[in-house]
């Protein structure tokens, strides 16, 4: 399972590990992930996400909470 965050890592990792859920994830990718050329709506983060996991991106399922995220999901 994996995390694809518009958020800054050190601010999403924190996050995640505060709520004690961070270890249930294989993959964490952020806005300012080195890999990461264009922001959502672009799909580069999902795209990202589903490869570190290695599960293709036709087989993922995304949750969103945003129309930038929707699209990016949906493109990806």
């Amino acid at each position: 399972m994996a995390v694809a965050s518009s958020g800054w890592r050190d601010h999403v990792l924190t996050g995640l590990d505060r709520i004690g859920i961070l270890h249930l994830f294989d993959a964490v990718v952020t806005a300012d992930d080195e890999d990461v050329s264009n922001p959502k709506p672009a799909p580069d983060i999902f795209l990202i996400a589903a490869d570190r996991i290695g599960v293709c991106p036709t087989k993922c399922i995304g949750f969103e909470d945003a129309d930038f995220g929707m699209k990016a999901l949906k493109d990806a």
